[in-house]
């Protein structure tokens, strides 16, 4: 696993299009990073993980990622019940 550190604006997309040229990438780097998760914004300095390319490419150039493989952000902020439901009640 390599390291990036942040420069000051970097957010996970802009990291993971930086990285692999795809800002669809951005939760393999959040699921590498949940310490990081509390950042919108980075500031400059930050330290990320960033996992190993198991498909030696970006994820449009693979051909074999579908949207059953996306990373689910409703997951993350709601919970795997709530999201499949639509989301929290208000």
């Amino acid at each position: 696993m390599t390291r990036y550190e942040t420069v000051s604006g970097d957010t996970f997309d802009i990291v993971a299009r930086k990285i692999w040229g795809d800002e669809r990438r951005a939760g393999d780097l959040m699921q590498a990073n949940f310490a990081a998760l509390d950042y919108l914004v980075f500031p400059a300095g930050v330290v990320l993980r960033v996992p190993a390319d198991e498909n030696n490419g970006t994820a449009r150039d693979s051909g074999k990622n579908t949207a059953d493989d996306a990373f689910n952000f409703r997951e993350v902020i709601f919970g795997k019940s709530k999201a499949r439901t639509g989301g929290a009640s208000v």
